[in-house]
């Protein structure tokens, strides 16, 4: 799950088409398994609806530009779960400070089993022993409204102290 990109959930081997239109295309049928978690209400209002990437994630934007919240779940498999990211590294790499002050808090207030890593600036949780996809959607549903409960005002307030003068780097 480092560097954002997420699992890789099937294994493309069609060599006719160019890459990216492999991925976009060769995975689409993958899409309508999300169409519950994409179309979820969370308890935030202004938390959007989920979008899906053709690397089999569920991805919530957030109020801190380049941070997302995605969810995945592997394809014939048990193992789903929900993680913070971004696009680029250098994103992920500009909360952490403010994971390193409020870690314990985030413990006591995401899903039990979350990690936190302020080091690695890694939020994540795993499931490994649901087998329905009904059970599956709903874990993640549930997974993916807490973390939006629970970070978007962190994110907010995150955002705005980095952006105040003389706010310090994430390598402080």
């Amino acid at each position: 799950m480092k560097d954002g990109a997420g699992p890789v959930i099937i294994e493309d081997t069609d060599d006719s088409a160019e890459p990216k239109e492999r991925l976009s295309s060769g995975r689409q049928y993958l899409k309508p398994w999300w169409e519950p978690i994409l179309k979820m209400q969370f308890d935030d209002p202004e938390q959007e609806t989920p979008f899906w990437l053709p690397t089999n994630n569920a991805v919530l934007n957030t109020p801190f530009p380049g941070i997302q919240v995605k969810a995945y779940s592997l394809k014939d498999r048990s193992q789903i779960g929900v993680f913070v990211s971004g696009p680029r590294r250098a994103n992920v790499m500009m909360i952490q400070k403010y994971l390193r002050r409020e870690r314990d808090s985030l413990l006591r207030t995401l899903p039990k089993g979350t990690e936190v890593n302020a080091g690695s600036c890694e939020i994540a949780i795993a499931e490994f022993d649901m087998e329905s996809d009904d059970e599956k959607r709903e874990w993640i549903m549930k997974t993916l409204n807490a973390f939006a409960n629970v970070l978007r005002p962190r994110l907010r307030k995150w955002y705005q102290e980095s952006l105040r003068p003389g706010a310090t780097s994430a390598k402080t």
